[in-house]
């Protein structure tokens, strides 16, 4: 049976009862919660359509009158400027900007500047220092007018004269030829607008703003923010305003922070921008209370749903239940017993299950004891049998290791003298092909590949009488050998490779080093191994140098290579059989990890002693140490 994972897994391993109500209330849920999620999104629909037109209505209920605000206040300005291009004398026109100021009371105050820059008259000056002619001369707005010849409303900026927060107004003044010959400023008097945006708000929280055509406040609530004109134009709702863009959108606000939804619109003409927020929070107030009632009757019908699921639950598994319980207590009592009627009143399906229990019980019973029979004759087959298997199976392992074992000393061993061989073949063919002759050294080349064949017959011996990894019985067979001469065999040997890789061999051999008694084919195999180790993880362009002397009661061999050395790691583990090592053979060549065993049982068998080092600069050396002569006990093994 499928196993279901996780969560829904342990859900259908519950009660039947508490399956069947979790299912009735989900079905009952389910439309329920669909019916109260459409509730909710009409809700949000509703209220956010109310909040999208009241909103939108009120902004743009206000920018009509800060348009018409600011675009009479043009016009007087213009009109002014026409009465002061028709008088010359400087108290005329002093006393028409005096009588201009007291009666309009927007204007803040009134200031004619000359076209050279110099300040002609200011209302809010008594009388004019010499720092302060030039005040207005690089206003924007008096460049405007003075070089376009046209009228100027300003940003929100610090006013020239007494450092308020204030918006300039500029017209020019012209001459009969109708030159400009001076532009009349007007600072515009706020606190009206502030005035105009204290009067639109929408809920508890709600308020209004105005900014000008950069984003800076005009009107806010916020005074501090008022007097250091705040830089709003950050804020998305802004720079939709500044866009030109009129409708309802959300925002954070840093004021009330707090989310908010804004109808906003920009003031046409003169770039400004009205936006009317309210927290979001009280419009998701309205939605709740909307949503409150709907949820009670929503309760109301999960109760019920509750009610009829647990009776119908209830009415189902009871004998279902008890039919279990009767079942796991025969199951106990080995099928003694018998199974309880489930009633009348229960549904027809479980009358069924009732009666094909009692058939299957039934048959179960007379099973049983056939089974029991065949169970007992088959045990007796079964270990019968597995006596036999086991036996078997210890002699195919024993045998499978003999061979497995065979065949990775063979693929080591015979390796090298097979290359040795081959090396001559091709040293005896390039000469014949070069000078037609054979080479001068062809008795010693013969005589590598004579005893080659010797050394390979020899490990072929071995092998076929299953001796090489049997410790007690490979036979070591002594005679006087001379160790400087069998090495310079071997160097000869292996010179055609170390050559391919450009390795250099070299030999430093005592020359009154002793005889001593070993067999010669076995240390034969002990120097070829570690050699062609030596050159196999060497490196293009180094050396391997061999060296011997005499040491005490025995000779000392040792094979030292500049190749990338040993890690602790593996120099405890280098002459483990199969071990295989962190370094790899410079030149790609195969390697079992068996050269290295067989050395040291070879060198032990003859009584001697191997081992490594790391050299102090660079790569290792390998070493062994024979007696001079042979203990009793190595005699006798041998």
């Amino acid at each position: 049976m499928m196993k279901l994972p996780g969560l829904l897994g342990r859900l259908l391993r519950r009660p039947l009862d508490q399956i069947l109500i979790g299912a009735f209330v989900l079905v009952a849920l389910l439309p329920l919660a669909v019916l109260g999620l459409r509730l909710y999104h009409a809700a949000w629909d509703d209220a956010w359509r109310e909040v999208y037109e009241k909103h939108r209505l009120l902004a743009m209920n206000l920018a009509s009158p800060l348009q018409l605000y600011v675009k009479d206040h043009q016009t007087m300005l213009a009109m002014l400027a026409n009465r002061l291009a028709g008088h010359g004398r400087g108290h005329e026109v002093v006393d028409l900007l005096s009588d201009s100021n007291t009666i309009l009371p927007d204007f803040r105050n009134l200031s004619l500047v000359s076209a050279s820059g110099d300040l002609i008259y200011s209302t809010a000056l008594a009388a004019i220092a010499p720092g302060q002619r030039r005040l207005f001369a690089d206003e924007a707005c008096f460049r405007y007018s003075l070089e376009r010849g046209r009228p100027k409303l300003s940003a929100m900026k610090y006013s020239p004269l007494d450092d308020q927060p204030t918006l300039l107004m500029s017209q020019p003044v012209r001459a009969p030829d109708g030159q400009v010959q001076a532009v009349l400023l007007a600072e515009l008097n706020v606190d009206y607008i502030e005035q105009l945006r204290r009067n639109i708000h929408f809920g508890e929280r709600g308020h209004s703003a105005i900014v000008d055509q950069t984003g800076h406040v005009i009107a806010h609530p916020n005074p501090e923010w008022r007097r250091e004109i705040h830089d709003l134009s950050h804020l998305s709702v802004v720079q939709k305003m500044m866009a030109g863009e009129t409708g309802v959108t959300e925002f954070y606000s840093p004021f009330v922070k707090q989310d908010m939804v804004a109808g906003f619109t920009a003031v046409p003409g003169i770039g400004w921008g009205v936006m009317v927020p309210q927290p979001k929070a009280e419009v998701a107030r309205q939605v709740h209370a909307l949503l409150t009632s709907h949820l009670a009757w929503v309760g109301v019908a999960l109760l019920l749903a509750i009610a009829v699921a647990v009776f119908l639950a209830r009415w189902i598994s009871r004998p279902l239940v008890r039919l279990a319980g009767a079942a796991e207590e025969m199951t106990r009592n080995r099928f003694r017993g018998q199974l309880p009627s489930p009633g009348r009143n229960v549904p027809r399906e479980i009358g069924q299950l009732d009666d094909a229990l009692h058939n299957l019980i039934s048959g179960l019973l007379i099973s049983r004891h056939r089974l029991e029979q065949l169970n007992a004759e088959l045990q007796d087959k079964v270990d019968e049998a597995t006596a036999r298997l086991r036996e078997t199976n210890e002699q195919l392992e024993a045998a499978l290791r003999r061979a497995d074992e065979f065949i990775g000393f063979a693929r080591h061993d015979l390796r090298k003298p097979l290359v040795v061989i081959r090396d001559i073949v091709d040293t005896l063919y390039d000469t014949l092909q070069i000078t037609g002759k054979p080479p001068a050294d062809l008795p010693e080349l013969l005589e590598l590949i004579r005893r080659s064949d010797d050394y390979m017959q020899n490990i072929v011996n071995d092998f076929l009488g299953e001796i090489v990894l049997h410790e007690d019985s490979l036979t070591c067979h002594p005679e006087p050998l001379d160790l400087n001469l069998l090495i310079r065999f071997i160097v000869t040997s292996n010179q055609a490779y170390a050559g391919r890789k450009q390795i250099t061999l070299e030999t430093d051999l005592d020359p009154h080093l002793p005889e001593i008694r070993a067999d010669d084919t076995r240390i034969t195999q002990v120097l070829s191994n570690l050699i062609d180790n030596a050159i196999k993880f060497s490196p293009p362009g180094t050396g391997v140098q061999i060296h011997t002397r005499q040491e005490g009661q025995g000779i000392r061999c040792e094979i030292r290579d500049e190749g990338p050395g040993l890690t602790e790691a593996d120099l405890g583990k280098v002459f483990t059989p199969h071990s295989r090592l962190s370094n790899r053979p410079t030149g790609g060549e195969p390697s079992t990890g068996l050269g290295l065993a067989i050395c040291r049982r070879i060198i032990e068998l003859h009584g001697g002693e191997i081992g490594v080092s790391n050299n102090p600069g660079q790569g290792c050396t390998f070493w062994f140490r024979l007696p001079l002569r042979q203990r009793k006990a190595e005699r006798e093994k041998t």
